[in-house]
């Protein structure tokens, strides 16, 4: 008996590490059965890994551009608390600064 592997079945599992697959190997002794891996096959698992490897790079740099504008945005925020807190920084001194001067030319301690 031949026993022949399709692209789909060794897509799911290209190192043929699963429970079905070593189920399988671990019984073909005992039959008299062949696993066959025709070159088409072996061919046509190329292409498909290499479609699905560069798939998913695509969707990986989709992610990273995501992830790049968020960052951007994240940034101008800071940047924006930043300035904010240093305008109210500034202008807290100023209002202290104004709130002394009476305070002082009128002869009151601080």
């Amino acid at each position: 008996m031949k026993i022949v592997l399709d692209t789909n079945i060794l897509f799911s599992d290209p190192r043929m590490e699963g429970g079905d697959f070593l189920v399988l190997l671990d019984n073909l002794s005992r039959v008299p059965a062949e696993l066959w891996l025709p070159e088409v096959v072996l061919d046509e698992l190329t292409v498909t890994i290499r479609e699905h490897i560069a798939a998913e790079a695509k969707r990986a740099s989709d992610m990273m551009s995501k992830l790049t504008k968020i960052a951007e945005g994240v940034q101008r925020v800071a940047a924006v608390e930043v300035r904010l807190t240093l305008d109210d920084f500034e202008n807290s001194a100023i209002a202290s600064h104004e709130a002394l001067i009476p305070r002082l030319s009128g002869g009151t301690r601080v």
